[in-house]
């Protein structure tokens, strides 16, 4: 599985757009060692801007592909990946008339979260390659859709 996660992990690192620019950001570890089975990451806009995720997901099944998508898993995970701080984030919570969408709009939050592919036991190159080629669509990508779902919750 190292060889294949490795293989994974850097080909996402590796996938620019046409100016040159990063299409992904990688969170953890940028090598596979002391890295679990798991890459969480975002695709980019060029320019810099976090591709959102509910897009992403929404292609992914579009193209049978199974990946995770949504909030971080671990308490500030999110914050620190986003640049949070404590101090933007004080006086900032989430009230039984705000949703979800408003709450991450309110902090300047650019997304809701990422999305995270996971290899097993049974993932093979071709389930790689097949990744590879579905990931290459968010190179040079324009606007999202505005007919996304709403968030509900982490």
């Amino acid at each position: 599985m190292q060889a294949l996660g490795t293989w994974l992990l850097q080909a996402l690192q590796q996938l620019r757009h046409s100016d040159g620019s990063p299409a992904t950001r990688i969170y953890g570890p940028r090598t596979w060692d002391r890295r679990g089975a798991t890459i969480a990451f975002n695709f980019l806009h060029p320019g810099g801007r976090v591709v959102d995720e509910r897009l992403v997901d929404r292609l992914a099944s579009a193209h049978n592909i199974s990946i995770r998508t949504g909030c971080f898993c671990n308490p500030g995970a999110g914050e620190a990946a986003f640049g949070l701080s404590k101090e933007r984030m004080i006086g900032v919570e989430l009230s039984d008339a705000m949703s979800f969408d408003d709450y991450i709009a309110r902090l300047g939050m650019p997304s809701g979260g990422a999305v995270r592919v996971s290899l097993g036991l049974a993932s093979n190159f071709a389930d790689v390659h097949r990744f590879m080629s579905f990931a290459t669509k968010f190179r040079d990508l324009g606007d999202v859709p505005a007919d996304l779902p709403p968030r509900l919750g982490c």
